[in-house]
């Protein structure tokens, strides 16, 4: 999980003026992080909600792509502690 981490990460780039890059670097996140084995661990989900707040708010079309991502994902397939974050998250910022 670690190297999905840090190759997220790095494609990562500053603040951006246009949104829409916002959003592309967020969906690309997320298929990083969840396409390698279908999982999600809580470095990936934290990272993914730095990326989607870096701005200092979130989009629809944010959270949209976080949606997706969670709607993927089975409490089963997560430690509980990453559940309980991903529920926390979905309810905070009406995911």
């Amino acid at each position: 999980m670690g190297g999905r981490v840090a190759k997220a990460k790095k494609k990562a780039a500053p603040a951006k003026k246009d949104k829409s890059l916002g959003d592309i670097e967020l969906a690309y996140a997320t298929l990083v992080m969840f396409a390698d084995d279908g999982k999600l661990g809580r470095d990936e989900l934290k990272t993914l909600l730095e990326i989607a707040l870096r701005d200092g708010s979130m989009t629809d079309r944010e959270r949209e792509i976080l949606r997706g991502l969670f709607n993927r994902l089975r409490e089963e397939d997560v430690s509980a502690d990453t559940w309980r974050q991903l529920q926390s998250i979905r309810e905070d910022y009406s995911i």
